[in-house]
């Protein structure tokens, strides 16, 4: 189950709980001093990133870089084949 940040609106004090992502709606609407708060957002991965370095993949599929170069030739200003080295 994920944990969820709140704060209470007139305390100001956060404090974090964790409850099924379908209970969540139904416990905002009965705790109307209470807001959700973000304390980090997900990150995203990149396929050419997946193994840890920057710029290189080790285990791309093959035929990714024929794709990107596709993208890349009928994509007017893009930069795909110079910030990637797969």
């Amino acid at each position: 189950m994920p944990n969820y940040t709140f704060e209470n609106k007139k305390t100001k004090k956060e404090f974090s709980l964790t409850m099924k992502m379908d209970e969540l709606g139904p416990y905002l609407i009965a705790n109307p001093d209470v807001q959700q708060i973000f304390t980090k957002f997900p990150g995203i991965a990149a396929p050419w990133n997946v193994s840890g370095v920057s710029g290189k993949a080790t285990n791309a599929k093959k035929g990714f870089k024929e794709v990107l170069n596709k993208i890349h030739k009928r994509t007017p200003g893009s930069r795909l084949n110079k910030t990637t080295e797969i």
